[in-house]
């Protein structure tokens, strides 16, 4: 028998020469209880990180001295097997901690785990073994990635920690996947157990070249280029880097690509243009080759000095080159001692010229304001250099004041952000110095229990100081119990997520959750009629719900309509948690293809966040499933890159959708086959921001046009439905097109299946 565990030993029997440090000693055995020999043996400081390693000797003993005191994580890493971590943890954060006092011994002794295989032989594109290539095995759900090389016969042989695994191959070529694949997504997943030996037999697929050279536009070489193959179809790219001689060389799969190269903070694609739209698209075939030649794009340069009103130079200032126009770069670089700065092979075109320092908390545009629309427009034009100086603007000061929206008092904890500046205060006041003169916004405030409605801005003049007061409006609370629908019993883990009928987004996270006794407590912003979702975010086994009287809801407009007073307090009825149930599916596109990406939900989630609660992936195959929603008739929606957004049976708008039946315990099958929606491109000038389409009676997002530096975007939006605008980033604070708010927005029809301009003003 072997005895794992941690012990020590007295002081006089530590070995160690500093007397403020301890040392750690053990053995380690395979399943057998034989030493391991020459086993890498490592060790890590939970909170000093000091790390300090060795190997097992003959008996498999190993001793490591001289150990700051902290608690240690202890890693193994025999030569023919897996790592692992002390105690019989295949995971580092399930590895014991192990204290190591100063003057004394920790004794770690430990034993291999049971662990599997993955073996085989990788042949190449012409059947010949495929020798030295790189293979790893890729755990699906946390674990450690294990790689190995071929052997000149291609064989190769992984020992992996039980689990389940994605094998990769790399041959000088894009990654491939077992079996005989580029997509990650359409991998074979292989179960290997303790002591499982699993044979992975796999071929490279035939390759085709990209080569090339890229010039300078006087003609000579350009060296250390970046050089992208990039498939026009979404399958897997290529990278490369040029050489001494502007020389570059890609192996990538059969397919069609855009070629582009990354010069300083140049990027074009071949044949000579900066615009992804007129890109010349490469088709490769297995076996040939295609040669693209390219010359970089003629240049120009910026470049200045930003001084102090003296005339001294001012160090480390941020220079950003804002593009005016949809296909140019987006420049940055920093002054040096002297204030001075240079940016090199900037394309030709309109500019904006943006100073910012952190350090001194201001930002300013050329020449001498800061507005972003009030700045100069700056033409570069090619073998042509701009000279933009400019001077730090004089400064004043603000100070803010609060008052609360219903009592007129102050309110003194609160934070905001006006430019860059961001200041917190609990004394209901604060004085802003330095502000460089001219008007500015205040962009975010806060204030705990408040919310912040207004946009307010404020005008500085040199060596004055600007009053300015914040209006804070005091949220609403609303609270009520949850319990278990048939045993009355309290339900501990569910939050409660206010929507209106016109604006309901499924957040990042619910903060607030029922407590033991079940009582939960969900602030408001302002006072209103709501709907509540109840979401069951640590109430594991229970489904979604829209809270109802007397029980819960798929559809919303059943809700209980819960009536809020402004800056008051009021009760919702009491959340009725049933179990949940299970709904999985199929998505295809409208070719009747399957989707390979997207997310299918109940709502959308927050704007540009990349995700919120609820988001069912729809990952290989096309398949979904969601297990989180309650035994009720539920809308879901489809949300797949490059298609129309939509609701359950084609619906533009969730009140009409398809209701999908819900039961609990049970899985419910539903297919969407997704409805091609019109290609809806929209005329307007923002400058660089998103413009949002919402639906007229729901508020629901369905449609996005991004960075529209471009005046005409086009995305699909399904049809018919009515549809109003909102402009989000850019130059203004979020906006609607045609009025002040959602309500007052201009309403557009979009017809279906036919394509359709909207300009907007």
């Amino acid at each position: 028998m072997v005895l794992l565990g941690v012990g020590s030993a007295t002081a006089a029997d530590a070995t160690t020469d500093d007397p403020g440090t301890g040392s750690m000693a053990g053995h380690l055995v395979d399943q057998d209880g034989h030493p391991v020999v020459d086993a890498f043996v490592s060790v890590e400081g939970d909170t000093t990180f000091h790390f300090a390693s060795t190997f097992t000797d003959a008996d498999g003993f190993w001793r490591l001295t001289r150990l700051p005191p902290d608690d240690y994580r202890v890693r193994f890493e025999p030569l023919d097997g897996p790592a692992q971590y002390a105690f019989g943890k295949w995971e580092f954060f399930e590895a014991d901690l192990i204290p190591v006092v100063a003057g004394e011994e920790a004794i770690v002794d430990d034993q291999l785990l049971p662990f599997g295989t993955i073996t085989g032989q990788l042949l190449g594109s012409d059947g010949d073994p495929a020798a030295f290539a790189q293979v790893f095995a890729e755990p699906v759900e946390g674990g450690s990635f294990e790689g190995v090389s071929t052997d000149e016969d291609g064989l190769f042989t992984l020992r992996v920690a039980p689990g389940e695994y994605i094998v990769a191959f790399e041959a000088g070529g894009p990654t491939q996947y077992a079996f005989v694949t580029f997509d990650f997504l359409e991998a074979e997943i292989f179960s290997v157990g303790p002591g499982e030996t699993v044979v992975v037999n796999d071929q490279l697929r035939p390759l085709g070249t990209i080569t090339g050279t890229l010039s300078d536009h006087p003609g000579g070489p350009v060296e250390g280029a970046g050089v992208h193959a990039t498939e026009v179809d979404g399958g897997p790219s290529g990278f490369t880097v040029t050489d001494e001689d502007g020389g570059f060389t890609l192996q990538v799969p059969p397919g069609r690509y855009r070629v582009s190269f990354d010069v300083d903070q140049l990027s074009q694609y071949a044949f000579g243009t900066l615009d992804f739209s007129q890109a010349e698209i490469f088709d490769v075939s297995a076996g040939e080759v295609v040669t693209v030649n390219d010359t970089l794009i003629a240049t120009g340069a910026v470049e200045g000095r930003f001084t102090n009103r003296d005339g001294t130079g001012i160090e480390g200032v941020e220079v950003n080159l804002e593009p005016l126009e949809p296909a140019l770069p987006f420049y940055f670089t920093e002054t040096d001692d002297t204030g001075s700065y240079h940016l090199l092979r900037v394309a030709p075109g309109s500019y904006r010229v943006r100073f910012t320092s952190f350090e001194e908390n201001f930002e300013q545009y050329a020449f001498g304001v800061v507005d972003r629309a009030d700045a100069a427009v700056i033409v570069v034009d090619a073998d042509e250099t701009v000279v933009v100086d400019d001077t730090r603007l004089p400064t004043g000061s603000v100070r803010v004041t609060t008052r609360d929206a219903l009592t007129g008092e102050p309110v003194m904890e609160f934070s905001l952000f006006l430019g860059i500046e961001f200041v917190h205060t609990t004394t209901g006041e604060v004085l802003l110095t330095g502000v460089p003169v001219g008007t500015h916004r205040i962009t975010f405030a806060s204030a705990d229990g408040y919310s912040y409605r207004d946009l307010t801005t404020v005008t500085v003049v040199e060596d004055e100081v600007a009053e300015v007061t914040l209006t804070f409006h005091p949220k609403a609370r609303v609270e009520t119990t949850v319990v278990d629908a048939v045993t009355g019993e309290p339900v501990e883990g569910v939050c409660l997520i206010p929507a209106t009928t016109t604006q309901f987004i499924i957040p990042e996270w619910c903060p607030e959750v029922s407590g033991p006794d079940g009582r939960v407590t969900v602030e408001v912003d302002r006072g209103g009629v709501y709907h509540f979702l109840a979401w069951p975010r640590d109430a594991e086994g229970y489904g979604a719900q829209w809270v109802g009287h007397h029980g819960g809801t798929g559809f919303q407009l059943a809700a209980a309509r819960v009536t809020v007073p402004e800056g008051g307090v009021a009760t919702a009825p009491v959340v009725r948690m049933d179990r949940a149930g299970t709904v999985t599916g199929t998505v295809t596109l409208p070719d009747g293809t399957v989707a390979t990406s997207g997310t299918v939900s109940i709502g959308n989630e927050p704007f540009n966040v990349g995700g919120g609660l609820g988001l069912a992936a729809i990952a290989r195959q096309g398949r979904y499933t969601i297990d989180w929603l309650g035994p009720y008739q539920w809308p879901l929606y489809f949300d797949v890159p490059g298609y129309a957004r939509q609701w359950s049976g084609g619906s533009p708008e969730r009140h009409t959708a398809d209701r999908v039946p819900v039961v609990s315990g049970a899985t419910t099958t539903y297919d969407q086959r997704l409805e091609p929606g019109t290609e809806v491109t929209v005329s307007i000038d923002l400058g660089q921001a998103f413009l949002v389409a919402l639906n007229a009676r729901t508020g629901d997002r369905v449609g996005v046009w991004t960075v529209l530096s471009d005046p005409e975007l086009t995305s699909p939006v399904l049809g018919p439905q009515r549809i109003k605008f909102v402009v989000i980033g850019g130059d203004s604070p979020a906006r609607f097109i045609g009025g002040d708010d959602f309500d007052s927005a201009t309403t557009y029809t979009i017809r279906p299946h036919r394509r359709q301009v909207i300009v907007l003003e």
